[in-house]
């Protein structure tokens, strides 16, 4: 995925009342190559966490938004850019061969 705008994978359990389920788990992301504006966005809750989460043989690098202008016609007109790579509230998320990459020139 070359030019994204928004996060490459985005994982989040929203918060609604009673949760919409125990948890989220056993998601696998292979191979997955990303050069954009964020990194991953992993999110569960305290009463639905993310739990074996497996990064096999990928890469993400952000890019400093002069190379990707324009952001709100690529529909993504709100929000602001997220700045890190946010776990919250997952167990055991595994990163084998797996890449993080920031170029702010």
């Amino acid at each position: 995925m070359d030019g994204v705008y928004g996060n490459p994978i985005y994982v989040e359990v929203f918060d609604k009342k009673p949760a919409p389920c125990t948890g989220i788990q056993s998601l696998y992301f292979n191979n997955v190559h990303s050069r954009g504006l964020e990194f991953p966005f992993l999110a569960g809750r305290t009463d639905c966490q993310l739990k074996n989460i497996y990064f096999n043989n990928c890469t993400f690098e952000k890019v400093n938004k002069k190379y990707l202008p324009d952001r709100e016609k690529h529909g993504f007109a709100c929000g602001n850019l997220c700045t890190d790579f946010p776990i919250r509230y997952a167990e055991n998320v595994v990163l084998n061969n797996t890449s993080f990459t920031t170029r702010e020139q």
